[in-house]
């Protein structure tokens, strides 16, 4: 039956036929590999939207991370700062402090008189 239907109609609409079925085929590979593509292409889109939010994040803490690290390297270089002053303060008391021992320990033994003992007590207690 196929054969008497083939040998009825011209090779030519068979060849047009074959053709218009290819075709068809082809075009709705295409249509469906196009589809597939859109539905990659706005995964991938919204996945970048994502990450570039992630990214913004992640650079604000960054930032934040930073300008704490800043303040406290400052907040540092003035405590620094602050103790070398003490540390100068305190050998300047201390030369002052140790030349009038100095003087005191020095001092002739007619320059020596009578002191309280309330206040001879209180100097020898001092370093």
């Amino acid at each position: 039956m196929f054969l008497k239907l083939f040998k009825l109609l011209p090779s030519s609409v068979w060849l047009i036929g074959g053709l218009v079925v290819a075709v068809a085929g082809g075009w709705l590979q295409y249509r469906a590999e196009v589809a597939e593509l859109s539905a990659s292409l706005a995964d991938a889109k919204s996945d970048a939207k994502q990450y570039a939010d992630e990214r913004d994040q992640w650079r604000d803490r960054a930032e934040q991370r930073q300008q704490a690290l800043d303040r406290v390297r400052l907040e540092r270089r003035a405590a620094e700062t602050a103790v070398r002053q003490l540390q100068d303060d305190l050998a300047d008391r201390d030369a002052m402090y140790r030349a009038r021992q100095q003087r005191i320990a020095e001092a002739p033994p007619e320059d020596d008189g009578p002191v309280a003992p309330v206040l001879r007590e209180a100097i020898e207690r001092l370093p």
